[in-house]
């Protein structure tokens, strides 16, 4: 990463079409959408734009994961409710995931999550996942994201034995299952500061992710020159033995831009709205 690159801020301008071939495939999805039985979803390019460049502009397949991913919520009750950022503040006083305010050198969004932010004894596993599931929503919409893909950098400082009763298999599977339909390029997975009790967790949420996702993730335990080989230390916080400041290193309000979203979650994730719809006799 050049000197310049490691000063400019991210730019994280929302998705739009680079160009007519892009255009032309949305108007070919659209179409498709209106013959999926029963599906009504979002249909603005925005939203369609991260699966087709999930799928490398296969429209067909575009059209399969858009499908996936609306069954999934179907399926998982507890994806129903709730799913708006404000919630997750007023009831749980939860902090999102930290969004770094720069790229890496491959244009890549990374996001530093933090276990201190999730309390077990306040929400479950699966509620977690939901309340960070509006923060990786709001980065897919971003233009350089979408073509880049994203970095994970996974805090697990204060790992305790409550944190992994909340991980049971039944959970970990769903978690993993709901992320491998969802249409963001992850990169890489990095977890620091993990005790050896995390050696539990991994090994049963192993169990559920398809190859292609375990050749991703990087435990580096507590040596930061091991994440520095993946994680250029100039876009990192000094916490991480990076060579910026907290402040200087995260996105300016992230918080903010997600609660500025908040009628945007409640209507994609109210049921009469958006979803497989139930036919009426």
């Amino acid at each position: 990463m050049g000197s310049d690159n490691k000063l400019s801020l991210a730019d994280n301008s929302i998705s739009r079409p680079e160009n007519s071939d892009e255009q032309e495939a949305l108007d070919q999805i659209r179409s498709l959408i209106k013959k999926l039985d029963g599906l009504e979803c979002p249909t603005e390019d925005v939203y369609l734009l991260r699966f087709l460049r999930y799928r490398k502009n296969d429209i067909a397949r575009t059209v399969e994961s858009i499908a996936s991913w609306w069954k999934n919520r179907h399926r998982f009750d507890f994806m129903h409710t709730d799913m708006h950022p404000s919630h997750y503040v007023q009831t749980y006083g939860f902090n999102f995931a930290t969004v770094l305010a720069h790229r890496d050198a491959l244009g890549r969004q990374v996001v530093l999550v933090k276990l201190e932010n999730w309390d077990p004894a306040k929400m479950s596993l699966l509620e977690a996942s939901k309340a960070d599931f509006c923060s990786m929503d709001t980065v897919t919409s971003r233009q350089l994201t979408q073509l880049h893909g994203v970095v994970f950098v996974l805090d697990l400082a204060g790992l305790a034995l409550s944190h992994v009763q909340s991980c049971t298999p039944f959970n970990l599977k769903t978690v993993i299952n709901l992320s491998d339909g969802y249409p963001m390029k992850i990169k890489g997975i990095h977890f620091v500061n993990h005790p050896y009790i995390f050696n539990t967790v991994h090994s049963v949420a192993k169990m559920f992710m398809k190859k292609k996702m375990k050749k991703r993730i990087q435990l580096h335990g507590y040596d930061y020159t091991s994440l520095h080989k993946f994680v250029d230390p100039a876009i990192l916080p000094k916490t991480y033995g990076g060579l910026l400041d907290d402040v200087d290193a995260e996105e300016k309000d992230f918080k903010g831009t997600l609660l500025d979203k908040d009628q945007y979650y409640r209507d994609l994730f109210d049921v009469k709205k958006y979803g497989y719809q139930t036919k009426k006799n």
